[in-house]
Protein backbone atom coordinates (compact mmCIF):
# COMPACT_ATOMS: atom_id res chain seq x y z
CA UNK A 1 0.00 0.00 0.00
CA UNK A 2 3.13 2.05 0.87
CA UNK A 3 4.49 1.48 -2.68
CA UNK A 4 1.31 2.13 -4.34
CA UNK A 5 0.46 5.72 -2.72
CA UNK A 6 3.15 7.27 -3.53
CA UNK A 7 4.13 5.69 -7.32
CA UNK A 8 4.26 8.63 -9.36
CA UNK A 9 2.60 7.36 -12.41
CA UNK A 10 -0.21 6.28 -10.45
CA UNK A 11 -0.77 9.54 -8.72
CA UNK A 12 -0.92 11.35 -12.14
CA UNK A 13 -3.82 9.38 -13.55
CA UNK A 14 -6.38 11.03 -11.35
CA UNK A 15 -4.62 14.26 -11.63
CA UNK A 16 -5.21 13.89 -15.31
CA UNK A 17 -1.48 14.84 -16.39
CA UNK A 18 -1.02 11.53 -18.59
CA UNK A 19 -2.74 9.94 -21.56
CA UNK A 20 -5.75 8.59 -21.10
CA UNK A 21 -6.15 9.62 -16.73
CA UNK A 22 -9.49 9.31 -15.69
CA UNK A 23 -9.86 5.54 -17.89
CA UNK A 24 -6.81 4.30 -17.06
CA UNK A 25 -7.41 5.04 -13.23
CA UNK A 26 -10.56 3.15 -13.03
CA UNK A 27 -9.38 0.10 -14.82
CA UNK A 28 -6.91 -0.28 -12.16
CA UNK A 29 -9.12 0.52 -9.39
CA UNK A 30 -11.57 -2.59 -10.67
CA UNK A 31 -8.98 -5.03 -11.53
CA UNK A 32 -7.72 -4.57 -7.92
CA UNK A 33 -11.13 -4.70 -6.73
CA UNK A 34 -11.66 -7.64 -8.12
CA UNK A 35 -8.87 -9.49 -7.52
CA UNK A 36 -9.64 -8.04 -3.59
CA UNK A 37 -13.21 -10.48 -4.06
CA UNK A 38 -10.80 -13.11 -4.69
CA UNK A 39 -8.58 -13.30 -2.35
CA UNK A 40 -11.38 -12.76 0.63
CA UNK A 41 -13.63 -15.65 -1.48
CA UNK A 42 -10.99 -18.12 -1.91
CA UNK A 43 -9.50 -17.37 2.08
CA UNK A 44 -13.37 -17.57 3.18
CA UNK A 45 -14.38 -20.79 1.71
CA UNK A 46 -11.35 -22.31 3.16
CA UNK A 47 -11.92 -25.17 5.78
CA UNK A 48 -10.28 -24.84 9.15
CA UNK A 49 -9.60 -20.92 9.60
CA UNK A 50 -10.40 -18.37 7.02
CA UNK A 51 -6.83 -16.74 6.67
CA UNK A 52 -4.84 -20.10 6.56
CA UNK A 53 -4.98 -22.88 3.70
CA UNK A 54 -6.07 -26.21 4.32
CA UNK A 55 -4.20 -29.35 3.30
CA UNK A 56 -6.83 -29.89 0.61
CA UNK A 57 -10.17 -30.91 -0.52
CA UNK A 58 -12.08 -32.59 2.07
CA UNK A 59 -9.78 -31.92 5.11
CA UNK A 60 -11.87 -31.99 8.84
CA UNK A 61 -12.43 -28.95 10.27
CA UNK A 62 -14.97 -26.09 10.24
CA UNK A 63 -16.58 -24.47 7.33
CA UNK A 64 -15.22 -20.81 6.37
CA UNK A 65 -18.21 -18.25 5.72
CA UNK A 66 -18.15 -19.23 2.03
CA UNK A 67 -18.55 -22.89 2.01
CA UNK A 68 -21.90 -23.47 1.21
CA UNK A 69 -23.03 -23.08 -2.20
CA UNK A 70 -25.05 -19.91 -2.34
CA UNK A 71 -22.29 -17.89 -0.93
CA UNK A 72 -19.70 -19.57 -2.94
CA UNK A 73 -21.66 -18.11 -6.09
CA UNK A 74 -23.17 -14.76 -4.97
CA UNK A 75 -19.02 -14.04 -4.05
CA UNK A 76 -17.92 -15.32 -7.90
CA UNK A 77 -20.57 -13.45 -9.50
CA UNK A 78 -19.64 -10.13 -7.63
CA UNK A 79 -16.22 -10.86 -8.86
CA UNK A 80 -17.23 -11.56 -12.46
CA UNK A 81 -19.30 -8.23 -12.25
CA UNK A 82 -16.40 -6.06 -11.04
CA UNK A 83 -14.67 -7.83 -13.87
CA UNK A 84 -17.59 -6.37 -16.72
CA UNK A 85 -17.15 -2.99 -15.18
CA UNK A 86 -13.49 -3.37 -16.53
CA UNK A 87 -14.17 -4.50 -19.87
CA UNK A 88 -16.50 -1.82 -20.19
CA UNK A 89 -13.90 0.76 -18.98
CA UNK A 90 -10.54 -0.80 -21.37
CA UNK A 91 -11.90 -4.28 -22.93
CA UNK A 92 -9.80 -6.95 -22.31
CA UNK A 93 -6.87 -6.48 -20.00
CA UNK A 94 -10.35 -6.15 -17.29
CA UNK A 95 -10.82 -10.09 -17.36
CA UNK A 96 -6.57 -10.41 -15.55
CA UNK A 97 -8.67 -10.73 -12.24
CA UNK A 98 -10.30 -14.50 -13.55
CA UNK A 99 -7.23 -16.43 -13.97
CA UNK A 100 -5.55 -14.72 -10.99
CA UNK A 101 -8.66 -16.13 -8.61
CA UNK A 102 -8.35 -19.13 -10.81
CA UNK A 103 -4.53 -19.09 -9.41
CA UNK A 104 -5.97 -18.59 -5.76
CA UNK A 105 -7.91 -21.34 -6.15
CA UNK A 106 -6.53 -23.76 -7.65
CA UNK A 107 -5.72 -27.01 -5.60
CA UNK A 108 -7.42 -25.01 -2.81
CA UNK A 109 -10.86 -25.66 -3.71
CA UNK A 110 -12.07 -28.81 -5.36
CA UNK A 111 -12.45 -28.98 -9.35
CA UNK A 112 -16.76 -28.77 -9.70
CA UNK A 113 -16.06 -25.36 -7.79
CA UNK A 114 -13.37 -24.00 -9.81
CA UNK A 115 -15.58 -25.09 -12.93
CA UNK A 116 -18.51 -23.50 -11.14
CA UNK A 117 -16.57 -20.56 -10.36
CA UNK A 118 -15.22 -19.53 -13.88
CA UNK A 119 -18.85 -20.66 -15.16
CA UNK A 120 -20.08 -18.11 -12.75
CA UNK A 121 -17.79 -15.10 -13.05
CA UNK A 122 -18.02 -15.05 -17.05
CA UNK A 123 -21.63 -15.37 -16.57
CA UNK A 124 -21.59 -12.35 -14.80
CA UNK A 125 -19.04 -10.52 -16.66
CA UNK A 126 -20.90 -10.90 -19.86
CA UNK A 127 -24.40 -9.72 -18.47
CA UNK A 128 -22.70 -6.48 -17.53
CA UNK A 129 -20.22 -5.98 -20.59
CA UNK A 130 -22.04 -7.61 -23.51
CA UNK A 131 -25.68 -5.07 -23.77
CA UNK A 132 -22.87 -2.18 -24.13
CA UNK A 133 -21.12 -3.92 -26.79
CA UNK A 134 -24.61 -5.53 -28.75
CA UNK A 135 -25.75 -1.78 -28.57
CA UNK A 136 -23.21 0.22 -30.38
CA UNK A 137 -23.28 -2.67 -32.97
CA UNK A 138 -26.82 -2.29 -33.79
CA UNK A 139 -27.14 1.59 -33.34
CA UNK A 140 -23.21 2.68 -34.74
CA UNK A 141 -22.06 -0.68 -37.19
CA UNK A 142 -19.48 1.20 -39.01
CA UNK A 143 -18.31 2.85 -35.92
CA UNK A 144 -18.31 -0.07 -33.76
CA UNK A 145 -16.46 -1.91 -36.72
CA UNK A 146 -13.56 0.24 -37.36
CA UNK A 147 -13.23 0.64 -33.18
CA UNK A 148 -13.01 -3.31 -32.80
CA UNK A 149 -10.37 -3.25 -36.01
CA UNK A 150 -8.43 -0.26 -34.50
CA UNK A 151 -8.37 -2.04 -30.87
CA UNK A 152 -6.84 -5.46 -32.68
CA UNK A 153 -4.01 -2.98 -34.59
CA UNK A 154 -2.16 -2.20 -31.36
CA UNK A 155 -1.54 -5.69 -31.67
CA UNK A 156 0.72 -5.84 -34.87
CA UNK A 157 1.35 -2.12 -35.62
CA UNK A 158 2.62 0.90 -33.42
CA UNK A 159 -0.14 2.99 -33.03
CA UNK A 160 1.02 6.89 -33.27
CA UNK A 161 4.74 5.81 -33.13
CA UNK A 162 4.46 4.33 -29.62
CA UNK A 163 6.79 1.28 -30.53
CA UNK A 164 9.52 -0.32 -28.80
CA UNK A 165 10.84 -3.71 -28.27
CA UNK A 166 9.54 -6.83 -26.53
CA UNK A 167 11.93 -5.66 -23.48
CA UNK A 168 10.68 -2.24 -23.55
CA UNK A 169 8.12 -2.43 -20.21
CA UNK A 170 11.76 -4.16 -18.84
CA UNK A 171 13.77 -1.11 -19.83
CA UNK A 172 11.79 1.71 -18.41
CA UNK A 173 10.77 0.13 -15.11
CA UNK A 174 13.17 2.24 -13.20
CA UNK A 175 11.52 5.32 -15.01
CA UNK A 176 7.95 4.04 -12.81
CA UNK A 177 9.24 1.71 -9.79
CA UNK A 178 13.19 3.40 -8.96
CA UNK A 179 16.54 2.30 -10.48
CA UNK A 180 16.25 -0.47 -7.65
CA UNK A 181 13.10 -2.36 -9.11
CA UNK A 182 15.58 -5.14 -10.92
CA UNK A 183 16.49 -6.28 -7.38
CA UNK A 184 12.99 -7.29 -6.29
CA UNK A 185 12.57 -8.75 -9.73
CA UNK A 186 14.88 -10.90 -10.10
CA UNK A 187 14.27 -12.01 -6.50
CA UNK A 188 10.71 -12.58 -7.39
CA UNK A 189 11.55 -14.98 -10.85
CA UNK A 190 14.28 -17.15 -8.15
CA UNK A 191 11.30 -17.53 -5.54
CA UNK A 192 9.23 -18.76 -8.51
CA UNK A 193 12.33 -21.54 -8.78
CA UNK A 194 13.33 -21.79 -4.82
CA UNK A 195 9.99 -21.19 -3.20
CA UNK A 196 11.49 -21.19 0.20
CA UNK A 197 12.87 -17.65 -0.39
CA UNK A 198 9.65 -16.22 -0.37
CA UNK A 199 8.02 -14.99 3.03
CA UNK A 200 5.25 -17.27 3.33
CA UNK A 201 2.22 -16.46 6.27
CA UNK A 202 3.73 -19.66 8.36
CA UNK A 203 6.09 -22.29 8.20
CA UNK A 204 4.38 -24.94 9.95
CA UNK A 205 1.17 -26.77 9.50
CA UNK A 206 -1.34 -27.08 12.46
CA UNK A 207 0.45 -30.52 13.51
CA UNK A 208 3.87 -28.87 13.34
CA UNK A 209 5.20 -30.12 10.11
CA UNK A 210 7.36 -28.02 8.07
CA UNK A 211 4.87 -26.35 5.11
CA UNK A 212 5.69 -28.15 2.07
CA UNK A 213 7.69 -25.81 -0.84
CA UNK A 214 4.88 -26.78 -2.89
CA UNK A 215 2.25 -24.87 -0.46
CA UNK A 216 4.95 -22.10 -0.84
CA UNK A 217 5.03 -22.14 -4.54
CA UNK A 218 1.48 -22.07 -4.48
CA UNK A 219 1.46 -19.03 -2.93
CA UNK A 220 3.69 -17.58 -5.36
CA UNK A 221 1.11 -18.76 -8.60
CA UNK A 222 -1.65 -15.91 -7.82
CA UNK A 223 1.59 -12.80 -8.02
CA UNK A 224 3.25 -14.66 -10.60
CA UNK A 225 -0.10 -14.31 -13.00
CA UNK A 226 -1.00 -10.64 -12.03
CA UNK A 227 2.17 -9.33 -12.49
CA UNK A 228 3.83 -11.87 -15.30
CA UNK A 229 0.51 -12.05 -17.79
CA UNK A 230 -0.10 -8.52 -18.21
CA UNK A 231 3.70 -7.97 -18.80
CA UNK A 232 4.38 -10.60 -21.68
CA UNK A 233 1.24 -9.84 -23.39
CA UNK A 234 2.14 -6.33 -23.48
CA UNK A 235 5.69 -6.95 -24.42
CA UNK A 236 4.61 -8.98 -27.55
CA UNK A 237 1.82 -6.30 -28.83
CA UNK A 238 3.68 -3.61 -30.86
CA UNK A 239 2.09 -0.44 -29.37
CA UNK A 240 3.87 0.17 -26.31
CA UNK A 241 3.03 3.16 -23.90
CA UNK A 242 3.78 2.93 -19.80
CA UNK A 243 -0.10 2.17 -18.83
CA UNK A 244 -0.82 -0.36 -20.32
CA UNK A 245 1.05 -2.93 -17.64
CA UNK A 246 -0.32 -0.64 -14.36
CA UNK A 247 -2.73 -3.24 -13.85
CA UNK A 248 -0.08 -5.20 -13.04
CA UNK A 249 1.43 -2.38 -10.58
CA UNK A 250 -0.39 -3.76 -7.63
CA UNK A 251 1.74 -7.27 -7.83
CA UNK A 252 4.98 -5.53 -8.25
CA UNK A 253 4.28 -3.60 -5.41
CA UNK A 254 3.64 -6.51 -3.71
CA UNK A 255 6.89 -8.06 -4.77
CA UNK A 256 8.98 -5.14 -3.77
CA UNK A 257 7.27 -5.41 -0.19
CA UNK A 258 7.86 -9.21 -0.03
CA UNK A 259 11.66 -8.20 -0.72
CA UNK A 260 12.40 -5.51 1.14
CA UNK A 261 10.84 -7.68 4.84
CA UNK A 262 12.96 -10.77 3.76
CA UNK A 263 16.05 -8.06 3.23
CA UNK A 264 14.98 -6.56 6.62
CA UNK A 265 14.57 -10.81 8.02
CA UNK A 266 18.50 -11.50 6.51
CA UNK A 267 21.50 -11.05 8.87
CA UNK A 268 25.06 -10.60 7.28
CA UNK A 269 26.87 -14.36 8.12
CA UNK A 270 29.90 -13.40 9.97
CA UNK A 271 32.85 -12.97 7.82
CA UNK A 272 35.60 -11.16 6.14
CA UNK A 273 33.09 -9.05 4.30
CA UNK A 274 30.32 -8.66 7.00
CA UNK A 275 30.77 -5.04 7.25
CA UNK A 276 30.40 -4.53 3.08
CA UNK A 277 27.33 -7.03 3.09
CA UNK A 278 25.65 -4.92 5.99
CA UNK A 279 26.41 -1.77 4.12
CA UNK A 280 24.84 -3.31 0.61
CA UNK A 281 21.66 -4.30 2.81
CA UNK A 282 21.11 -1.27 4.36
CA UNK A 283 21.53 0.78 1.53
CA UNK A 284 19.06 -1.40 -0.59
CA UNK A 285 16.55 -1.67 2.60
CA UNK A 286 16.57 2.66 2.68
CA UNK A 287 16.75 3.20 -1.67
CA UNK A 288 14.69 1.12 -2.44
CA UNK A 289 11.07 2.69 -0.78
CA UNK A 290 13.06 6.55 -1.29
CA UNK A 291 14.51 6.26 -4.92
CA UNK A 292 10.63 5.79 -6.52
CA UNK A 293 10.27 9.09 -4.78
CA UNK A 294 12.46 11.52 -6.87
CA UNK A 295 10.32 10.50 -9.61
CA UNK A 296 6.99 11.34 -7.88
CA UNK A 297 8.18 14.93 -7.16
CA UNK A 298 9.49 15.31 -10.68
CA UNK A 299 6.21 14.84 -12.32
CA UNK A 300 3.86 16.00 -9.77
CA UNK A 301 5.90 19.12 -10.36
CA UNK A 302 5.44 20.02 -6.35
CA UNK A 303 6.99 23.15 -6.50
CA UNK A 304 5.77 26.70 -5.73
CA UNK A 305 6.93 27.83 -8.55
CA UNK A 306 4.57 26.00 -11.12
CA UNK A 307 2.80 28.05 -13.86
CA UNK A 308 -1.09 26.97 -13.70
CA UNK A 309 -1.54 29.25 -16.40
CA UNK A 310 1.12 29.22 -18.95
CA UNK A 311 1.11 31.32 -22.68
CA UNK A 312 -0.15 28.53 -24.71
CA UNK A 313 -3.05 28.39 -22.17
CA UNK A 314 -4.27 32.16 -22.35
CA UNK A 315 -3.61 32.42 -25.94
CA UNK A 316 -5.93 28.99 -26.40
CA UNK A 317 -8.63 30.87 -24.34
CA UNK A 318 -8.46 34.57 -26.27
CA UNK A 319 -9.11 32.35 -29.67
CA UNK A 320 -12.88 32.66 -29.04
CA UNK A 321 -13.00 36.33 -28.58
CA UNK A 322 -10.81 36.32 -32.07
CA UNK A 323 -12.65 33.96 -33.71
CA UNK A 324 -16.60 34.89 -32.76
CA UNK A 325 -19.06 32.07 -32.79
CA UNK A 326 -20.56 29.43 -35.52
CA UNK A 327 -19.00 26.03 -36.40
CA UNK A 328 -15.17 26.15 -36.48
CA UNK A 329 -12.50 23.40 -37.58
CA UNK A 330 -9.19 24.66 -36.43
CA UNK A 331 -6.24 23.13 -38.51
CA UNK A 332 -2.09 23.77 -37.85
CA UNK A 333 -2.25 23.53 -34.15
CA UNK A 334 0.42 22.03 -31.74
CA UNK A 335 -2.25 21.41 -28.97
CA UNK A 336 -5.54 20.35 -31.00
CA UNK A 337 -6.61 18.06 -27.65
CA UNK A 338 -6.19 20.82 -25.68
CA UNK A 339 -7.39 23.58 -28.08
CA UNK A 340 -10.58 21.61 -28.26
CA UNK A 341 -10.78 21.90 -24.13
CA UNK A 342 -10.28 25.31 -23.92
CA UNK A 343 -12.55 26.17 -26.90
CA UNK A 344 -15.36 25.35 -28.37
CA UNK A 345 -14.14 24.74 -32.09
CA UNK A 346 -13.01 21.28 -33.60
CA UNK A 347 -9.21 20.88 -33.86
CA UNK A 348 -6.43 19.05 -35.74
CA UNK A 349 -2.65 19.00 -35.69
CA UNK A 350 -2.22 19.24 -39.76
CA UNK A 351 -3.30 21.44 -42.36
CA UNK A 352 -6.73 20.32 -44.37
CA UNK A 353 -5.96 18.76 -48.15
CA UNK A 354 -8.20 20.97 -50.25
CA UNK A 355 -10.79 18.40 -51.05
CA UNK A 356 -10.97 18.40 -47.11
CA UNK A 357 -11.50 22.19 -47.08
CA UNK A 358 -13.92 22.48 -49.84
CA UNK A 359 -15.91 19.30 -48.01
CA UNK A 360 -15.84 21.64 -44.42
CA UNK A 361 -17.29 24.91 -46.19
CA UNK A 362 -19.80 23.13 -48.21
CA UNK A 363 -20.99 21.41 -44.96
CA UNK A 364 -21.35 24.75 -42.84
CA UNK A 365 -18.20 24.71 -41.19
CA UNK A 366 -15.53 27.95 -41.02
CA UNK A 367 -11.80 26.09 -42.01
CA UNK A 368 -9.29 28.68 -40.22
CA UNK A 369 -5.59 27.87 -40.67
CA UNK A 370 -3.70 28.71 -37.84
CA UNK A 371 0.15 30.00 -38.20
CA UNK A 372 -0.97 30.81 -42.06
CA UNK A 373 2.68 31.83 -42.63
CA UNK A 374 4.06 27.95 -42.25
CA UNK A 375 0.63 26.46 -43.99
CA UNK A 376 1.32 24.67 -47.41
CA UNK A 377 0.69 27.44 -50.58
CA UNK A 378 -2.22 26.02 -52.22
CA UNK A 379 -4.71 26.48 -49.42
CA UNK A 380 -3.91 30.12 -49.91
CA UNK A 381 -5.80 30.17 -53.35
CA UNK A 382 -8.91 28.44 -51.89
CA UNK A 383 -12.05 30.53 -51.89
CA UNK A 384 -13.39 30.54 -48.24
CA UNK A 385 -10.61 28.94 -46.31
CA UNK A 386 -9.37 31.93 -43.42
CA UNK A 387 -5.34 32.04 -42.89
CA UNK A 388 -4.27 33.83 -39.82
CA UNK A 389 -1.33 34.60 -38.60
CA UNK A 390 -1.43 33.90 -34.78
CA UNK A 391 0.14 30.47 -33.77
CA UNK A 392 -0.33 29.02 -29.64
CA UNK A 393 2.79 29.24 -28.42
CA UNK A 394 5.14 25.71 -27.81
CA UNK A 395 5.49 25.01 -24.06
CA UNK A 396 8.19 23.85 -22.30
CA UNK A 397 9.16 19.79 -21.81
CA UNK A 398 8.71 19.91 -17.76
CA UNK A 399 5.35 21.70 -17.90
CA UNK A 400 3.22 18.84 -16.79
CA UNK A 401 -0.48 20.35 -18.11
CA UNK A 402 -1.33 18.41 -21.16
CA UNK A 403 -0.37 15.48 -23.62
CA UNK A 404 1.00 15.32 -26.98
CA UNK A 405 2.13 12.64 -29.92
CA UNK A 406 5.52 12.34 -30.34
CA UNK A 407 7.23 14.87 -32.81
CA UNK A 408 8.47 12.93 -35.69
CA UNK A 409 12.14 13.20 -33.60
CA UNK A 410 10.42 12.87 -29.98
CA UNK A 411 12.50 15.96 -28.63
CA UNK A 412 9.48 17.90 -27.47
CA UNK A 413 7.02 16.09 -26.20
CA UNK A 414 6.18 15.34 -22.49
CA UNK A 415 6.57 11.84 -23.10
CA UNK A 416 10.42 11.95 -23.91
CA UNK A 417 12.15 9.14 -21.97
CA UNK A 418 9.10 7.57 -21.00
CA UNK A 419 8.28 5.89 -24.91
CA UNK A 420 10.35 5.24 -27.74
CA UNK A 421 10.64 7.17 -30.66
CA UNK A 422 8.68 6.16 -34.19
Amino acid sequence: AGFQAVNSYLLQLPGGRVAVDHVDNALVFFVELAILGAVLQVRGWRRGTATEPAAGPGTAGGAGWADGWPAFLLATLAIGAVCGLAVLTKWLPGLLPIPVWLALAWRRQPPRRLAAGLLAMTAACAAVALPWQLYIRAAFPLEARWESAYNLHHLAVPIEGLGGSPLYYLIKMPRFFGELIYLPLAWFLVCLVYPAWWPSRRTATPEGRPTPEGRQALELLPVAVWLLLPLVAFSLAATKLGGYIMIAAPALFVVEASFWLWLWDRRPYPGKGRAVTAALRWAALVLLPLLPLRYTVERMKIRPTYDRNPPWVRALRALPAQLGPGPVVLFHLDRPLEAMFYTPYIAYEGVPTPAQARHLLAAGYRVVVLDAAAAPPDLYRLPGVEMRREAIPLSPLDDGTGFRLLRPDGSDSPLAGTTSPP
